[in-house]
């Protein structure tokens, strides 16, 4: 639910190559619970969640700090018993029109990391606990890999 989240998630870590890029996907879901035509599934309507026929939404109870920072919502995915067993929201027909594939070039990575951390996001606030910290110490006192300093070439 957290849109500067995704982003971080999309960014956090330097790229493999620079022709690689980060991706963060905007899902435009129906209101309501799936027995009314919504996408989301209840906990207390449903006992098992992973029994739907359909893939859906499931808001998840706030049992983690990192739940409550990251703003996650969980999507659960119905299972097939033959090939393919799992489809990915975007291979679906009932979710192909309301998502949204937003796409973030490793050359940005770096500029986005630091804006984010500007606005409050980053590993501290993503992973509130002693590893969040750590992470953040680290990449505050040191260069990640896409940022160090390239000498000028005249």
């Amino acid at each position: 639910m957290n849109a500067l989240s995704a982003l971080w998630f999309a960014v956090e870590k330097p790229a493999k190559d620079s022709e690689s890029y980060g991706v963060v996907w905007v899902f435009e879901a129906k209101s309501g619970l799936v027995e009314r035509d919504g996408d989301y599934i209840s906990r207390k309507s449903s006992k098992d969640p992973f029994s739907t026929s359909r893939s859906c939404i499931l808001v998840p109870r706030y049992i983690s700090k990192r739940i409550v920072a990251q703003g996650g919502y969980f999507t659960v995915h119905a299972s097939m018993l033959k090939e393919p067993h799992f489809l990915r929201l975007d291979e679906e027909d009932a979710f192909k029109d309301r998502l949204m594939k937003l796409v973030i070039p490793a050359k940005f990575f770096p500029t986005i990391r630091h804006q984010l951390t500007r606005m409050g996001t980053n590993a501290m606030t993503i992973y509130p606990d002693l590893g969040g910290l750590c992470q953040d110490i680290k990449w505050r006192y040191s260069w990640a890999e896409d940022e160090i300093p390239r000498p000028q070439v005249e």
